[in-house]
């Protein structure tokens, strides 16, 4: 039975996901998985690779709970410890002397915006950091025939064979030479924290005697 540090490992391991993120971003990195372990892409025989991999896509999926994503499986919003905002903020009861917390402003909790991760890759459109490209003919002006200067014949042109192009070495696109490029896991994620000043309550305890018990507004 897989416990929560499992599916954490598994989901930074094989699909690149630091949580939280949601069931959406899970699909996502899964297609995006399955594509690059695919025989036509890969090249080779991946076949017990992809089995592996959607093995740790079930277990990840299984754990309802896991899903913290500022929702819960419901839609509820819910903190880091998977209490929802809508127990939060409540106050401190009739018996008590309190204020607005000034951290949470009475929210009884926190968000903070994390933005997308990014997973590097190797380069796979080109070979050590290049790329040929086909350029027109510069001897021929590209047009695969070649004109003789003491006899005037017209030949075929040496350079490109009567292709009118040639192939040239030119630094990739896409990683730029370097042999890998980034890609973006998923987009800005908001988290939930319960309050540490107030606990969640949304309100701090005033020690007065001279005050009557209840919330004081201010």
């Amino acid at each position: 039975m897989a416990i929560r540090e499992d599916v954490v490992f598994l989901a930074e391991r094989v699909f690149s996901l630091q949580p939280p993120f949601s069931r959406d971003e899970l699909k996502t990195a899964f297609r995006r998985e399955a594509k690059k372990l695919h025989t036509d892409t890969s090249g080779k025989d991946t076949k017990e690779d992809f089995i592996k991999m959607k093995e740790a896509y079930d277990v990840i999926l299984s754990f309802d709970d896991f899903f913290i994503n500022g929702a819960s499986p419901a839609g509820v919003l819910v903190t880091t410890d998977g209490t929802p905002l809508s127990e939060l903020g409540l106050g401190l009861g009739p018996m008590k002397n309190g204020a607005d917390c000034p951290r949470c402003t009475h929210k009884g909790y926190e968000e903070d915006r994390i933005p997308g991760s990014y997973s590097s890759h190797r380069c796979t459109d080109c070979i050590y950091g290049f790329v040929e490209v086909e350029i027109p003919c510069k001897p021929c002006g590209g047009t695969g025939k070649f004109t003789q200067r003491r006899s005037g014949r017209i030949v075929t042109c040496r350079v490109c064979h009567g292709t009118k192009s040639v192939l040239r070495e030119q630094i990739c696109p896409k990683c730029r030479g370097t042999q890998w490029f980034s890609v973006k896991v998923g987009g800005e994620r908001v988290i939930y924290y319960r309050c540490f000043k107030c606990g969640g309550s949304g309100e701090i305890e005033l020690f007065n005697p001279v005050l009557p018990k209840g919330r004081l507004f201010s």
